[in-house]
């Protein structure tokens, strides 16, 4: 997209939006030498608006102009006006957030579905089924994440995997960085013994990064424990919990890397942890099928008797993206 500098105060009516919700019409001005924002409204107050509080402006001509586009524009003190050039197959400009800049308070829907299978009927007997999927819910405030994973398999007639998980996740936005949110878990594992492992708990997190290419967040809280065990064993825990998901996109989409692990650190016994991780490579197939490698290792401290502590699992899948 080029910029350029072109028409009178008179003429000029871009809407300027803010990151706290609020919208402002009138022209901008100057640039004030990459700083910020010399704004004048059409009540004749002239502002100068940090870029930190800008989320995008809507020009004249209804071009939609991200937080790097403005910054990146040669005005100068002098210019009276900005307006956008644009070639005919670009019609906006998409916002850095993970949210719509047009409409802060609509929800902006995303997520995946993977599924992995392998059958061996000759001289070995093997079937394999995976599977995962999780959905997003993003506005300025708020995000909401619904998500879970499925594994089976049989080998000569013996069962090695029949694990299941469903999680839910809401995150309430403080800042542009800071959010607090509530996370539910719920998980099975017949091979590990385990009837139900539930997880519940309050936290707190940073958003790092939230792009279309790369994308980080930490958060940290408390999880209510609760398991129960084919043993006839129950178990409940107050443990503290650390969380990190990552994603990143290279080389124009040709692949991307992602990593998420969970530690949680029960109060009673402390040595009792538990580590959840999923590790892989996702490659696009076309534009909506990807083509996914994935490793996940978990480790309990603490397993049903009879059981291993270490559990990995390798999984190939192709999966549709929205």
């Amino acid at each position: 997209m080029v910029l350029a500098l072109c028409g009178s105060v008179a003429e000029a009516s871009d809407i300027l939006m803010l990151k706290n919700g609020d919208r402002i019409s009138g022209q901008i001005i100057t640039n004030q030498n990459g700083a910020g924002l010399g704004f004048k409204t059409h009540y004749g107050a002239e502002l100068d608006i940090p870029f930190a509080q800008v989320l995008a402006v809507q020009t004249e001509q209804g071009t939609m102009l991200s937080y790097d586009d403005i910054a990146a524009s040669p005005l100068s003190d002098e210019a009276p006006s900005l307006i956008a050039e644009i070639e005919e197959d670009v019609a906006s400009v998409e916002p850095a957030a993970g949210f719509d800049a047009e409409d802060p308070s609509k929800y902006k829907w995303s997520g995946r579905i993977n599924l992995g299978a392998s059958l061996d009927d000759g001289n070995s007997q093997k079937k394999a089924l995976t599977g995962d999927g999780e959905t997003k819910a993003r506005n300025e405030h708020n995000r909401w994440i619904l998500g879970g994973n499925v594994n089976f398999a049989n080998d000569e007639g013996v069962e090695t995997e029949n694990d299941q998980t469903l999680y839910g996740e809401y995150n309430r936005f403080l800042s542009e960085k800071w959010f607090v949110g509530l996370r539910q878990e719920f998980e099975i594992d017949k091979v590990a013994l385990l009837n139900l492992r539930s997880k519940t708990g309050p936290f707190v997190g940073y958003q790092f990064y939230e792009e279309d290419d790369l994308n980080l967040k930490v958060r940290g809280g408390l999880n209510y424990i609760y398991e129960d065990y084919e043993t006839g064993n129950t178990e409940e825990d107050i443990a503290a919990a650390f969380a990190l998901d990552y994603d990143q996109t290279f080389w124009d989409d040709m692949f991307t890397l992602f990593h998420k692990h969970e530690l949680d650190l029960p109060y009673d016994p402390i040595d009792a942890f538990l580590f959840q991780s999923e590790t892989g490579l996702r490659v696009p197939v076309s534009k909506y099928l990807t083509g996914t490698a994935q490793v996940d290792f978990d480790w309990d401290n603490d397993p049903a008797a009879g059981t291993r502590e270490a559990d990995t699992k390798y999984s190939l899948k192709l999966g549709y993206e929205w």
